[in-house]
This record gives structure tokens, sequence and C-alpha cells, in this order.
């Protein structure tokens, strides 16, 4: 098995340990180093962490605007540039969790993994394949990327969906208590038009659509607002609708003045 170093702040760790969950049960065979599963009480804190430096082929530095300013990190980092140059080969892989001032001198030149670039399957992809090869038996536990606000605007109801870390595909279907009088959608970039290949299905009292040639990012969401005809109907459900991918699309452009 591969031994993977797995360098991060405390404040990311929600993130890395579902990256390391999702490394383990897609990649087997990858032996990801995580602290919490590595370090027990009474342990030298620098003694497990320079030999599991030491021990792993490779090194992933989770750089975020937390984590460049910890001494810890940085001290881990200085130890896998050390280990770099000794082996002559690529050991660091830096993953941007979000956007930093400054990247670390000596990771100037590297690719680095923008997490909000990809979407979760094509994230734990990008890491494998940056691995370049081909994980222990503790599970970490699991975050929920997507982020769905609803609120009330004017006669209607606004539903926003958003992403924390990596993209997001759209395909929703959306209840209501009464049926809705027409519907605007797009993106928070792009606020006044709608373009894209995709297909919906609506009824009286739901909507669903799929939108399959953009993605939700961290930094532009997307947006349904539905207008009633008088009392502003209720939102019953909101779910995932996968089986949309699998539907014949259709290309629309709209602009709203």
């Amino acid at each position: 098995m591969k031994k993977i170093f797995l360098s991060h702040a405390t404040e990311d760790k929600p993130l890395v340990e579902h990256i390391y969950n999702k490394l383990k049960v897609k990649y087997p065979e990858l032996d990801p180093w995580l602290d919490k599963f590595e370090i027990v009480g009474g342990s030298s804190l620098i003694d497990k962490i320079a030999s599991g430096i030491e021990a792993s082929e490779k090194f992933v530095i989770f750089l975020s605007d937390t984590s460049i300013q910890k001494p810890w990190v940085n001290k881990e980092l200085k130890k896998a540039i050390i280990e770099e140059v000794n082996r002559g080969n690529n050991f660091i892989i830096p993953v941007l969790v979000n956007n930093i001032l400054k990247v670390p001198p000596f990771l100037e030149d590297k690719f680095y993994i923008d997490i909000s670039k990809y979407t979760e399957d094509e994230l734990i992809d990008a890491i494998f394949y940056a691995i370049d090869d081909k994980a222990p038996n503790q599970n970490g536990q699991t975050i929920e990327n997507l982020v769905i606000n609803k609120g009330i605007h004017e006669n209607g109801q606004i539903i926003e969906f958003k992403s924390r870390y990596w993209a997001e595909p759209i395909a929703f279907e959306i209840t209501f208590d009464r049926p809705f009088k027409r519907l605007i959608r797009g993106f928070q970039q792009s606020p006044n038009t709608f373009t894209g290949t995709f297909v919906e299905e609506k009824n009286d009292l739901s909507y669903k659509i799929c939108v399959a040639s953009q993605k939700i990012t961290s930094d532009n969401f997307f947006f349904l607002y539905f207008v009633f005809e008088d009392e502003i109907g209720e939102i019953t459900n909101i779910k995932k609708w996968p089986e949309g991918f699998s539907k014949p699309m259709g290309f629309i452009t709209e602009s709203r003045g």
C-alpha cells in the first residue's frame, strides 16, 4: 500500500477527513496518514509526524488562508521540502482549499489542485492521479458540500444552490403546496441571462431541472425564483435529481431585461 501524508490546519480537518475517507473507499490501495488516527495520547508529536512524513511516498498539503499561517503546518512543509530535495522527485502535492494571499515560496512553481474547480469525484481522482499510483481501517467523517438557501422575495420563493468546496452538478427537484405562475433561473455571475444545455420537467406542484453544461462553484451559485399568482406557495421538498443527466438535453439562451 502507498502511504500518503495529509498535512492541514485544524480548521480544515472536516474537509480533509472527508477526502481521507473518500480516498480510502475509492482507492483502497492508498494508505493515507491523518494525525487523528495515528497519534495517541503520550506520543511525541514531533517524532510521530517526522516518521509519518519519512514513511510516506507523497505529501499532500491542504493550503488555505488558515493553514499557511499555522507554525505547525509550516514545520511539516519544511520537513517535506527536505524530503523532496533528498529524493529528487515530486514529493509534495499542493491542494488549494480557498484563495490565499501568498503562496509558500517553495511551492510557487507547482501545479495546484484547486478544489473549487472539481466535482467531488473529479477531486478525488485528481488527488489520486497526482499521487500517481494506486487506506487505514478507520473511516473519517464526511461533509455536505451543497448549501441550499431559501427565502421570500416580493411575491415569490427564491432558492439558491451553493457549493462549499468542490464544484457541484446541477440536478434538482423542487415541490410546492400550490402551483407557481412563472420561473426565473440563472447564475449569480450572470443574473439576467441563462445559457446552457439542460432538461426540465414540470407540473402543477413540482419542477425538475438538470443543467449538463455548467456546474455550481463556490463563487458562482445557481438560483431559481418561483413567482406565484396570489399567495406565495410553501416549498415542501428539495432533493437532487440525478436521473436528469440521462434525459435528452436541449439548449437554451434566455435574456431578461
